[in-house]
């Protein structure tokens, strides 16, 4: 059985360390000495255990979005052998529980643009948004996960209180999407294509970064996934945020 609870105590955050190595590699585990510093200082960090053993956990610090007061989300992370259990998704519920109880409306973290299985968990899931493409957002990152491509990054805009999130969480999706609607294709796994074909990636990324980084900066905002037998997709409609957060922009939609 799985417990969730705050991490606390050093030994928790040495797990934590041990979690990030597991997923990330050691020498790109953030040092528990400044996890347990940003949790006493309004961070938040949540542990996913089984008896003794750290299986995942998510950690975030406080921050400032377009002036406005948020939650950064830094890391959420599963070992690879308990991973499609719902442990994300629980990591991430009590995360908005948390972030509600300081008074915060809006969770943001960033992931790769490529990710078709992280893209739907995060924006057909959880009902995040996104607005915003950040061009190789760390520079070079050479760990398990990474390397190998440009580290672009989409922000994903978590607007907790919204209508459009309470129906995603209690797992109700739309059936059709908004009449308008561009669709973007990613690949349905990447990291595939990279281990086979370093070269047919990178164009992946080139031709996903153009296609986005226009319509993005043209006032397009992603809120659908697609996954079928046709491939993965991003959906991006033109309209107002609000019209997104209320579900109004499915009130004219397609099949």
């Amino acid at each position: 059985m799985v417990e969730y609870r705050d991490l606390e105590t050093p030994d928790d955050f040495l797990k934590c360390v041990e979690v990030q190595s597991e997923v990330w590699g050691r020498e790109f585990a953030v040092p528990h000495h400044m996890l347990i510093s940003a949790k006493k200082f309004g961070g938040i960090a949540i542990g996913a255990f089984e008896g003794e053993k750290l299986i995942g956990f998510v950690f975030g610090i406080p921050g400032i979005y377009d002036g406005k007061l948020i939650h950064y989300s830094h890391m959420t992370a599963v070992i690879p052998s308990e991973r499609y259990r719902g442990v994300g998704f629980k990591l991430k519920l009590l995360q908005r529980e948390r972030a509600l109880a300081q008074g915060v409306d809006l969770i943001v973290w960033t992931f790769d643009p490529l990710q078709c299985l992280n893209a739907w968990f995060n924006i057909g899931k959880l009902g995040v948004i996104v607005r915003r493409y950040s061009v190789n957002h760390y520079g070079p990152l050479n760990d398990k996960i990474n390397r190998g491509l440009e580290s672009d990054r989409l922000y994903a805009e978590w607007w907790i209180r919204s209508r459009r999130v309470e129906e995603r969480i209690s797992g109700k999706r739309p059936d059709r999407i908004p009449e308008g609607s561009i669709l973007v294709e990613i690949p349905v796994n990447i990291n595939e294509i990279k281990e086979r074909d370093i070269e047919e990636a990178k164009r992946w990324l080139m031709r996903v970064r153009s296609e986005l980084t226009n319509y993005l900066s043209s006032g397009y905002i992603i809120h659908e996934v697609l996954r079928d037998e046709r491939g993965c997709f991003y959906v991006l409609s033109k309209t107002e945020l609000e019209d997104v957060l209320s579900s109004k922009v499915y009130a004219k939609t397609i099949k």
